[in-house]
């Protein structure tokens, strides 16, 4: 108990076997240990001959303890002295032998309570500090306490006058030849409680100088030293995935024994900083500033900044005029700085990208949430290789959007309250053309959360090749992984291949953005369908670790009606499929009768017209001013002089006495919904019409067609056979099972599913 008063940060504090300054050495410190450490102090360097003068034990036996302790981390040693000579010390827990407990994680087995007693030590200190806030006792620069984050180098301007030790390259030339690399502790010790991240622990702390040597020398957790180089490819490496620097700061402004690359997500010393809310133990020298020449609005700074020290607003004026204003956070060092201040939520809180009043709607409405205002502007500026970039941060598909996006972004343009909306989808399709050229397209970089790993061991399948699977798999590539895309049909693409009419988007281009996701190492496997070629549980005896299904609503809604199976009756869905795999081979009959009014239902009234139909008209329930088509749509589809019946339901199917179509009987429809909102239509039976037909096309609604894909697996349905699933993760009640795009909702558009598939691959990446 006495020997855990030395290293402990707690200096007021009282131990007892409950604390885990005690229960954390106890099972590596014995009696004779406890006595070293007693005898030696705490940070008090001393010689072997020195420390076996005053413990008195046998020469062979303290070096063999030196070393053991050594081992556990209780003790470190190093030759920065005058002499050059080898001295041994005691560090406190943090930094010091908290960590070097830690980075064993095959002791956790036996001793869980490792994890426990690094995740307090490195807490517990600031929160015994009474009626005083510690905020008001830490002096800019740290005092020699905690960490200190040090800047990406290549950030500092050139032109300003800085500090050596500021400066990374300072510090590695200074220990030039003395570099160690081992696993990070909080990120093992956070995995080990059930509370880590989803980075590879290994690899990421550097040590320096003689901590390094004592390091490599102990053997501690398989520190090894590593080259110059390799020190550098590790910050690169940590500046990719928006890391943070942090040099140690106990020692003085003349020495630092590590470098580490924090993640903001589990870092206990960056949690100092923001969940107690003392920034002096963690700030950096420098203060980063937005250009306003410079800045687009993309917010990439407000997504990578690990403090949340930036967030979006909006430059729109309240309904009176006034501008927006928004709160400062409040200065610790002008208040008592006590619990109710602190910011246990700070990791949530932190990653908040905008205030509540919101940013630029434009961005707010794009299911994607692409950083529409930002390519805009490099737009303007001729900028068109980053505006790509920046656009396929979050979309796979500029082009194919540029062709068939809801434009959402433009609805919510403000522009449009004053004359029309900003062209943004025209803008996005001007610049996504670069896209469809080899020269030009954008290949995004793959960055891995390791250093060890150029790409994740675990194999994900993708189940559906259509835009949220493929959307899923671009980002799940762009984490490092290699996931295989399971499609039944001959080509990759779902309906943005085998439903959107080419009039409308060129395959051609669906085909070339596929490429760059090909590219990126997606493996895309046609014609497997998954329950009848290949089973799930294969797969996962083939070693897949996770699946997501994004197989799209292929099925088609029936009318419910007489003669619907008449020769000559086809659903959109399969008109549409025909249209794609026959091409000009498709035939349509002369007179073509299209049963619904939604987007759908005018794909499939004009790909008949283009096939030789000459008389197409459309019949729905609904009135002009509320068919699900667009607007848009509408006036297009009257244009190329195709008849739209408005107020109609189908009553019967005519047929010959062969079987084939030869019209349709429609009744008056009086209300589509009933007075909850629910689908209720009423008809007038009396009021009916007979319309000529040699070929029926059914849009009534599109349905899941699972196949045999779900067999064996206990799979949890809401309303009817859509798979329940959270709506923050897309987890279903299968673990291992992720769901997106519309066979989680129903029918949707193309930039919807591109934006959940982008979200489903962080969760399956988590």
């Amino acid at each position: 108990m006495k020997a855990a008063h030395i290293p402990t940060d707690r200096m007021f504090k009282k131990l007892d076997g409950r604390a885990p300054d005690y229960y954390g050495l106890e099972p590596v410190v014995d009696e004779d240990s406890a006595t070293i450490m007693l005898a030696m102090g705490l940070r008090k360097a001393k010689t072997f001959e020195e420390i076996q003068a005053l413990t008195g034990f046998d020469k062979d036996y303290l070096n063999y303890k030196l070393e053991e302790m050594g081992y556990y981390g209780v003790v470190e040693w190093d030759w920065e002295n005058p002499q050059h000579v080898k001295k041994y010390s005691v560090k406190n827990f943090v930094p010091g032998s908290a960590e070097i407990l830690n980075e064993h994680p095959e002791w956790y087995e036996d001793h869980p309570e490792f994890a426990e007693m690094f995740e307090l030590s490195t807490y517990l200190p600031f929160e015994g500090f009474g009626p005083v806030g510690l905020t008001q006792m830490i002096p800019e620069g740290g005092a020699g306490s905690g960490m200190h984050v040090i800047p990406v180098e290549k950030a500092i301007e050139t032109e300003n006058k800085s500090v050596d030790i500021e400066h990374i390259s300072y510090w590695i030339e200074k220990y030039d030849g003395h570099y160690g690399v081992g696993p990070c502790t909080c990120r093992l010790e956070r995995a080990e409680r059930g509370v880590g991240c989803t980075d590879d622990p290994n690899h990421w702390c550097i040590s320096m100088g003689d901590f390094a040597d004592y390091c490599c020398e102990s053997k501690t957790s398989g520190s090894h030293h590593i080259t110059k180089e390799e020190v550098y490819r590790i910050l690169e490496q940590a500046e990719k995935n928006g890391f943070v620097h942090q040099v140690t700061n106990v020692d003085g402004k003349d020495k630092i024994f590590a470098i580490c690359n924090c993640d903001v997500k589990i870092c206990n010393a960056l949690r100092t900083a923001m969940l107690f809310n003392t920034p002096n133990m963690e700030a950096s020298a420098y203060t980063a500033k937005v250009d306003p020449n410079n800045c687009v609005a993309c917010g990439r700074c407000v997504q990578y900044c690990p403090a949340g020290a930036v967030r979006l607003g909006q430059k729109l004026k309240c309904k009176d005029g006034s501008a927006q204003t928004y709160d400062f956070r409040e200065d610790p060092a002008e208040h008592i700085w006590l619990k109710n201040r602190w910011n246990a939520d700070y990791r949530d809180t932190n990653r908040e990208e905008c205030y509540e009043t919101g940013t630029a709607p434009c961005k707010s409405a794009c299911p994607a949430h692409i950083a529409i205002q930002g390519y805009l502007q490099m737009a303007k500026e001729g900028r068109y290789d980053e505006a790509l970039e920046l656009i396929k941060r979050e979309n796979p598909f500029p082009a194919v959007c540029g062709r068939v996006c809801n434009r959402k972004c433009e609805e919510a343009c403000t522009r449009g309250t004053i004359d029309e909306a900003v062209a943004i989808d025209e803008v996005k399709k001007f610049i996504a053309q670069r896209d469809l050229f080899e020269e030009t397209r954008f290949i995004p970089e793959i960055v891995v959360e390791s250093n060890q790993l150029t790409q994740w061991n675990e194999k994900v399948a993708i189940i559906g090749a259509g835009p949220a699977g493929l959307s899923a798999a671009n980002y799940l590539a762009q984490k490092g992984y290699k996931p295989t895309v399971f499609e039944k049909h001959d080509e990759p693409g779902g309906m943005m291949v085998y439903g959107i009419p080419s009039y409308k988007l060129q395959k051609d281009v669906v085909a070339a953005e596929i490429d760059v996701i090909k590219e990126l190492g997606v493996e895309i496997r046609c014609g497997v369908e998954v329950g009848k070629d290949v089973t799930i549980q294969e797969l996962r005896d083939q070693g897949y670790k996770a699946f997501y299904i994004a197989i799209g609503c292929q099925g088609s809604r029936k009318a419910g009606v007489e003669g619907e199976d008449a020769e000559g009756v086809i659903s959109a869905v399969d008109h549409l499929y025909n249209v794609h795999a026959l091409g000009d081979k498709m035939k349509v009959g002369k007179k073509v009768v299209v049963v619904g009014g939604g987007n759908v239902a005018v794909d499939a009234a004009r790909t008949s017209a283009r096939l030789g139909g000459e008389d197409v008209q459309m019949f729905c329930l609904e009135s002009r001013e509320t068919m699900p088509a667009s607007d848009e749509e509408v006036e297009e589809t009257l244009a190329e002089n195709i008849a739209i019946n408005n107020g109609w339901g189908p009553k019967e199917f005519l047929k010959d006495k062969n079987g084939k179509v030869t019209g349709v009987v429609f009744k008056k429809c009086l209300s589509v919904f009933d007075a909850s909102g629910k689908f209720a239509p009423k008809y007038d039976e009396n009021d009916t019409m007979e319309v000529e037909a040699d070929y029926v096309i059914t849009s009534i609604g599109q349905c899941i067609d699972w196949g045999g894909l779900l067999e064996g697996e206990n799979m949890e349905f809401v309303h009817g056979n859509y798979p329940k699933a959270d709506p923050f993760t897309y987890q279903t009640s299968v673990p291992d099972i992720f769901v997106g795009g519309d066979v989680y909702h129903g029918p949707s558009f193309v930039v919807n599913a591109i934006g959940e598939g982008h979200e489903a691959a962080e969760s399956l990446h988590r």
